[in-house]
């Protein structure tokens, strides 16, 4: 079967226009470890490790993952039925007081916006992970001494606002000018 084609099991038609040069082959786990080994003792050990393997694959689509599979690809949720979910009753409640091209506009507004809104959640995540790598050292210092809370803290705002030297000259106007040199 080509890569994108879609099957429509309800469409007996596209049966006929499958080509008959692949097969596809559906065989379960029992039957792959059968053909692998005959000792039992290491059929368990395959059989934990698949069920091992199936359980945490379901465990990181669970929270919203993406699982890597080996010589079969990435496995994640879609993000399309994601925000679909989350927005289930603001686009019911719009297809009906809406006709079709004002509906089709605002569900494509809302797919954008959750676009947006996960493209700034994951650039933030770069960067945090970038600010972490950078300031390794200062970031162990205060996991350590103050907790991982406090550490992600000191990362969020560390990384948000730009450092600047202390200059005695700008601390001096600046008293001067919310009132709170303690010399006057």
């Amino acid at each position: 079967m080509a890569k994108g084609w879609n099957f429509n099991k309800h469409n007996v038609t596209e049966l006929s226009n499958i080509d008959d040069t692949y097969t596809l082959v559906c065989k379960d786990s029992n039957t792959i470890i059968d053909e692998i080994t005959k000792v039992p003792e290491v059929k368990v050990k395959i059989k934990l490790i698949i069920d091992n393997l199936e359980q945490q694959i379901a465990d990181i689509l669970r929270n919203d993952g993406i699982a890597y599979i080996p010589h079969f690809g990435n496995i994640s949720k879609n993000p399309s039925g994601i925000v679909l979910k989350e927005n289930f009753k603001t686009l019911k409640e719009a297809s009906k007081r809406m006709n079709k091209e004002e509906y089709m506009e605002f569900s494509k507004s809302i797919f954008a916006e959750a676009k947006r809104n996960r493209e700034k959640e994951l650039e933030a995540e770069r960067k945090a992970k970038l600010f972490k790598k950078v300031h390794f050292k200062p970031y162990m210092k205060i996991l350590s001494k103050y907790g991982e809370t406090y550490a992600n803290i000191w990362i969020k705002y560390h990384n948000k606002y730009n450092i600047v030297e202390y200059n005695p000259d700008v601390e001096q106007q600046w008293r001067e000018y919310y009132g709170t040199d303690k010399q006057s």
